[in-house]
């Protein structure tokens, strides 16, 4: 008669079995980091598009809207530069008009008086339309839903009654130096609204467009870098120019600023924004690991495209 094997699992069977569901752990929780790590990264860089593309939107919106380019008020004679702002013969500056008493802005930190025009501040100039305040909801104490619209409405309008100088806002987006996370930027805009004329009481430019501290767009821009200073401020704005010597379209960038004579012939600009999205637990930039490097690129043409002064 065959006897039964009593004997149970030997000690090695054990150890063999225990190195085999260790292992099988170790995989299991290797796939779910490398699961968590792709979430994380994929919704920091979905955040970081976003971003992008709400500041290129900005940007492009404001552009298709803008007259021209730098201070358009210039002779670009003396210090009455084009490229420029505000420059000597700007008559808000010379009539402390609108937001004149509250140049220049202190945000995030105080500015220069004067802004040039080049490839990390752009500066855009466009009509200061005329609006009935009764037809305007953002004019809360005036508005009124049913008063018919005034025929008026959307009229450019002159700087000042009798005037032969158009009421222009200018709008200008520029980099700062990130002082939380070194080696990025903040992009920032600054509106300042156009003259608030009394005709019968109706218009309301400052209320709705003068923006008393500029506002931030977009921040973690660490490029494009110009190749020749990698240490630089980073080159977003490029501009884009009729060549009368070439006959044709051309791009340029400003290095460091827009040329005076130049600033007439612009008729568009390329914004290029290189974004760098931190770990979204830690915000840390440094492990490459966590952190989302971001790419967008557009471009964008005035729609009418002229200038109260030519050289």
């Amino acid at each position: 008669m065959r006897t039964r094997d009593r004997r149970g699992i030997s000690l090695f069977e054990v150890s063999v079995s225990s190195l085999i569901f260790a292992g099988i752990l170790l995989l299991v929780g290797e796939l779910v980091s490398l699961n968590v790590l792709a979430s994380v990264k994929l919704n920091s860089k979905a955040e970081g598009l976003t971003a992008a593309r709400f500041a290129t939107e900005s940007i492009a919106a404001d552009i298709r809207s803008a007259i021209g380019y730098g201070d358009l008020y210039a002779n670009n004679q003396g210090t009455s530069l084009r490229n420029e702002f505000p420059c000597s013969t700007n008559p808000f500056i010379t009539n402390s008009k609108a937001w004149a008493p509250n140049w220049p802005p202190g945000v995030p930190v105080a500015w220069n008086y004067t802004q040039k025009l080049g490839a990390d501040t752009l500066i855009i100039q466009r009509p200061a339309i005329f609006i009935d305040k009764r037809n305007d909801p953002k004019s809360a104490s005036n508005y009124s839903p049913g008063f018919s619209a005034n025929r008026l409405n959307g009229i450019p309008t002159k700087f000042s009654i009798g005037s032969q100088l158009e009421n222009l806002e200018t709008v200008i987006y520029k980099l700062f130096p990130d002082p939380q996370r070194p080696g990025e930027y903040k992009l920032y805009k600054a509106v300042m609204s156009g003259n608030e004329e009394s005709t019968a009481g109706q218009t309301d430019f400052n209320s709705h467009n003068m923006i008393t501290e500029p506002v931030l767009i977009v921040r973690g821009i660490v490029g494009p870098l110009d190749p020749a200073n990698l240490n630089g401020t980073p080159t977003i704005f490029r501009y884009m120019k009729w060549s009368k010597t070439q006959n044709a379209k051309v791009e340029f960038a400003a290095s460091p600023f827009v040329d005076a004579k130049e600033v007439s012939a612009i008729y568009g600009v390329s914004v290029d924004l290189e974004i760098r999205r931190p770990d979204a637990g830690s915000g840390s930039t440094t492990d490459p690991k966590y952190v989302t490097r971001i790419g967008i690129h557009t471009e964008a043409t005035n729609r009418v495209r002229r200038a109260i002064f030519y050289e």
